[in-house]
């Protein structure tokens, strides 16, 4: 995703705890997750910002957070942006699929992610993800 972040002037700053557990996740599926929060960073930043991505952990669950500081969400919108079809995006430039298949995607996952946002501040997308507690061979 450096491209899209540059193509974007969105500078990308990585904070990350050292010593982080593993968790069991599909690689594809998280990865189609980070893409959809990364590009919704971009959208919400058209004259460029930045995104801190933040990994940290507890005893029981790995935390990634993506920062922006984009337009962020109006407050009465909170609560919507995980439905189905919900966007604010006109002119067919999204159906409002992304959110909704994320938040699929974790709770396949054993997982949660959850949003806070500031308007004109912009947005934090939380993921919690459980901790690996046994290896499976």
């Amino acid at each position: 995703m450096a491209h899209q972040l540059a193509l974007n002037n969105v500078a990308l700053e990585r904070q990350y705890q050292p010593e982080i557990p593993l968790v069991l996740a599909n690689r594809e599926l998280i990865q189609q997750v980070f893409t959809n929060l990364i590009l919704n960073a971009c959208n919400a930043m058209p004259a460029g910002g930045s995104l801190t991505l933040n990994v940290s952990s507890t005893a029981d669950q790995v935390d990634i957070s993506f920062s922006d500081t984009g337009a962020g969400i109006p407050l009465a919108n909170l609560p919507k942006i995980f439905d189905p079809f919900f966007t604010t995006r006109s002119g067919g430039k999204g159906v409002g699929l992304g959110l909704s298949i994320s938040h699929s995607i974790i709770a396949q996952h054993n997982g949660t992610i959850e949003a806070q946002s500031v308007p004109d501040k912009g947005s934090t997308f939380i993921i919690r993800l459980p901790v690996q507690t046994e290896i499976a061979l």
